[in-house]
């Protein structure tokens, strides 16, 4: 019982600080919350520099995947067929207390 307060702790505890959207598996999950900081909240560099964010120098960034699925369609002859394709994309992000203010 204990074990599943943790992973449901973890589940949820960990985001985008941008999009605000969870970051979901428990491999994800678990690589974030062992990286020890405080705040739950994870941006990519493009994300940190369009918000007017610098990484600080010497932060290490923690690869994540991000599994989805797309509709398209394929025409066989005729017809047209929708198909659902899976797909994985792989992201480096950074904590947020590893950013600091551009300035200007």
């Amino acid at each position: 019982m204990n074990n599943e307060i943790i992973i449901q702790e973890m589940w949820f505890a960990n985001r985008n600080a941008i999009s605000k959207r969870f970051y979901l598996g428990i491999i994800n999950q678990r690589k974030l919350t062992e990286a020890g900081f405080t705040t739950p909240e994870w941006l990519t560099f493009n994300q940190a520099r369009n918000n007017w964010l610098k990484i600080k120098a010497g932060s290490k960034w923690i690869v994540v995947k991000y599994e989805d699925k797309v509709e398209v369609e394929e025409r066989k002859g005729d017809k047209i067929e929708k198909k659902t394709v899976p797909y994985v994309r792989f992201h480096t992000v950074f904590n947020i207390e590893q950013t600091e203010p551009v300035k200007v």
